[in-house]
C-alpha cells in the first residue's frame, strides 16, 4: 500500500501552561495546564470561569470533546465579559479551538485560534508562551488542512520564541519541537523532524508530567523510522506510544487511534497484514464510538481499510468502503469551507 494515509487529528496540540496535554494531549488533557493557570496567578479561585474550565478539561482527559466543546465554550462566552487585556480571554479561545480541532471542525478551530492570538498579544504581547503555543496550534491546524507554507512558519516561530526565552524553558522549547516535527513529517520532511524528536523526546523523558508528549513524540519518532525504513526501531517505539497511552487514558480514548494506525501501517509494511486488519479494525471501532462516523479521521481509517481489503482480493467490499470514506471526507471538506477533497482512488496501491 505504497499511498497509506497517515492520521493526524485536526487538533491533539498542547495546553497554555503544562506541555502534557496533549497535541491532545497534542490530546493531552489539559486538566492540569488549568490548575497552573488558574492558581497563583491572580484569577479568582471560585469563580464560574474557572470552573468551566475545569469541566471542559476533565471531559477532554475522557476523550468526551463534545462536552468539552461545551464547556470551553461557556468559559468563552463568561471571558467576553472580562476586561481587555485579560488573560483569560485568550486562553478560554485557545482551548475552546482545541476541541473544535479534536472533532474535525478546523474552519471552527482556525478562527478561534486567530482570535486568541488578538486577545493574547492585548493581554500579554507577542514575546511570551501563550503567544507562542498558540501560533503553534494554528500552525498545525494550518499544515493539516494543506497551508503547509504558513503553518510551517507559524510552528518555527514558535520555537524562536520559546528559544528566545531568558532563560530558555527547555520543556517548553522541546514540546514546540515535537510539534514542529509532527507537521514536517506531514509534509515529508523525515530527515528534519527526526534530529527534532530525539532532542525533544531526551527533554520530554526526564520530566514525568509531560508523559502526553512523551507518548506523542515517541509516535511521531516511529513514523519517522518507519520511512526510513528501520522497522525495528518503529516496532519498539510505536508499541511504547500505545502503551503509555492505553496506562494513563484507558483502552478506548480518541488519542488511541492514531497511533493503531501507525502501527498498522508499519504491520503492512513488514508484511503482516492480519495485524495490520486488527489495528485498524480497533481504531475504526474506537473512531465511530468516540469520534463520531461522520469525522474526517474515521474516513481516512476506512480508507486504509478499504486498501488492505482491495489488497486481499475483497473488491466488492473495499469499493463500498472507498464510496463512504470520500463521501465522509467530502462532507469534512464542504462543512471546513476546504477546496481539496481527498481521492480515495488515489489511495489504492498502483
Amino acid at each position: 500500500m505504497e499511498t497509506w494515509r497517515r492520521l493526524f487529528f485536526c487538533g491533539d496540540r498542547g495546553s497554555p501552561r503544562n506541555p502534557r496535554r496533549s497535541r491532545t494531549m497534542r490530546q493531552r488533557s489539559l486538566a492540569a495546564a488549568i490548575a497552573v493557570l488558574t492558581c497563583g496567578t491572580g484569577f479568582p479561585q471560585n469563580d464560574d470561569w474557572r470552573s468551566r474550565m475545569h469541566e471542559g478539561a476533565a471531559a477532554e482527559t475522557l476523550g468526551d470533546y463534545v462536552s468539552a466543546t461545551s464547556s470551553y465554550r461557556a468559559a468563552t462566552e463568561i471571558a467576553e465579559h472580562f476586561d481587555r487585556g485579560d488573560r483569560r480571554r485568550g486562553i478560554s479561545w485557545n482551548s475552546l479551538s482545541l476541541m473544535y480541532d479534536a472533532l474535525g471542525r478546523c474552519a471552527e478551530a482556525q478562527a478561534g485560534y486567530r482570535r486568541a492570538i488578538k486577545e493574547i498579544a492585548e493581554s500579554s504581547g507577542k514575546a511570551g508562551p501563550d503567544y507562542a503555543l498558540v501560533l503553534a496550534n494554528l500552525g498545525a491546524s494550518y499544515v493539516e488542512t494543506g497551508q503547509t507554507g504558513a503553518g510551517e512558519k507559524l510552528l518555527r516561530d514558535a520555537v524562536a520564541i520559546y528559544s528566545a526565552a531568558d532563560p530558555p524553558d527547555k520543556l517548553r522549547i522541546a514540546v514546540a519541537q515535537n510539534g514542529l516535527a509532527e507537521a514536517l513529517c506531514i509534509i515529508h520532511k523525515y530527515k528534519e523532524a527526526d534530529p527534532l524528536l530525539t532532542g525533544a523526546l531526551a527533554v520530554l523523558e526526564k520530566n514525568p508530567s509531560s508523559w502526553g508528549e512523551t507518548a506523542l513524540a515517541k509516535n511521531n519518532l516511529g513514523i519517522v523510522r518507519l520511512f526510513e525504513g528501520d522497522h525495528r526501531e518503529a516496532r519498539r517505539l510505536l508499541p511504547q506510544a500505545l502503551e503509555m497511552l492505553e496506562q494513563r487514558l484507558g483502552p478506548d480514548h480518541p488519542m488511541l487511534v492514531r497511533v493503531l494506525n501507525n502501527l498498522a501501517s508499519l504491520e503492512h509494511s513488514t508484511g503482516h497484514r492480519e495485524e495490520a486488519i486488527q489495528r485498524l479494525r480497533r481504531a475504526l471501532d474506537i473512531a465511530e464510538k468516540r469520534l463520531g462516523p461522520e469525522h474526517p479521521s474515521y474516513g481516512l481509517l476506512l480508507a486504509n481499510y478499504a486498501a488492505l481489503l482491495r489488497e486481499g482480493g475483497d473488491k466488492s467490499r473495499a469499493k463500498v468502503l472507498e464510496a463512504q470514506s470520500s463521501q465522509i471526507l467530502k462532507d469534512s471538506s464542504r462543512r471546513n469551507g476546504l477546496g481539496a477533497v481527498v481521492d480515495i482512488n488515489s489511495l489504492r496501491r498502483k
